[in-house]
């Protein structure tokens, strides 16, 4: 992501109980760039609390959202169509823009787009519905149909992110306008606190894009292998297709998935180094 965007102008939303994780990796970032959650309470929180910080600066700025724990084969063509998402997304203020995945199986924890008709001469369709981890079955149908992976890499204006977070999220809503006099202020940390305190977990995935396909548009990422990190099964799927054997790969697999956190993702940012040198 760094290769396209500045990184002074990129906010990093963290959770602080994993502050042993990522503490050494944000040493030298600005602590105005770093938004701390006090806990996780899902994808929902985390970019609602992003966005009503940028809103702070500029309501009507398109901002990207990128996952952490992805993994892509050519960062520069995956950066390349981010590209034209934010450039659709300036476009159309009132439209959030995905980036979607060429499935290559019928994957039952990833978000599935349904995609609908070409928009002009242009490389983005319009989304008819949004899947949310469906069944097996479901997911083969899918996959059959030709419909895209959700890459959860997105670009809209801030104001629309908001809005349509707001519409199916209201308790959000009335939580975090509740913080808003503190954001960017010493006292954010403790209003932020009190808030997380009730909020909800939820998921933005299911939440907010399952309910929101018309106001969604997606662009299908091509000649791009793409990986959700986030399970050890991928994890050691990846390693695999990027012929790389790390050291820790010969020990005992995690016995499960707080075992896989604290032993293996930790490791990930190195990897994910190494695999990038290989495209230089």
């Amino acid at each position: 992501m760094a290769q396209r965007i500045n990184p002074k102008r990129t906010l990093i939303v963290l959770t602080r109980r994993h502050e042993e994780f990522y503490l050494n990796q944000v040493r030298d970032v600005s602590q105005s760039n770093l938004i701390v959650q006090p806990d996780n309470r899902g994808t929902a929180a985390a970019i609602f609390y992003a966005m009503m910080r940028l809103a702070r600066l500029d309501p009507n700025s398109v901002v990207a959202v990128f996952p952490s724990d992805h993994y892509v084969s050519d960062d520069r063509r995956f950066m390349l169509y981010s590209e034209l998402a934010i450039e659709m997304a300036q476009q159309r203020p009132a439209q959030l823009v995905l980036l979607g995945i060429r499935p290559n199986r019928a994957e039952t924890e990833f978000g599935w787009i349904e995609p609908g008709e070409r928009v002009g001469d242009s490389k983005f369709l319009s989304v008819r519905r949004f899947w949310e981890k469906p069944s097996t079955t479901l997911a083969a149908r899918l996959w059959k149909q030709g419909c895209l992976w959700n890459s959860f890499v997105m670009a809209g204006t801030v104001r629309c992110v908001l809005t349509l977070a707001a519409r199916v999220l209201p308790e959000f809503r009335r939580a975090f306008a509740s913080a808003w006099p503190a954001l960017g202020t010493p006292q954010e940390s403790l209003a932020i606190a009190s808030i997380y305190t009730h909020l909800p977990a939820r998921d933005f995935s299911r939440e907010v894009l399952a309910r929101s396909a018309r106001s969604l548009l997606v662009v299908p990422v091509e000649e791009v292998y793409w990986n959700d990190l986030g399970d050890a099964r991928r994890v050691y799927e990846t390693l695999a297709r990027a012929r790389i054997r790390p050291g820790w790969l010969m020990q005992r697999p995690p016995r499960n998935r707080n075992d896989f956190v604290r032993r293996v993702l930790p490791r990930l940012s190195s990897f994910q180094r190494r695999a990038r040198d290989r495209q230089l």
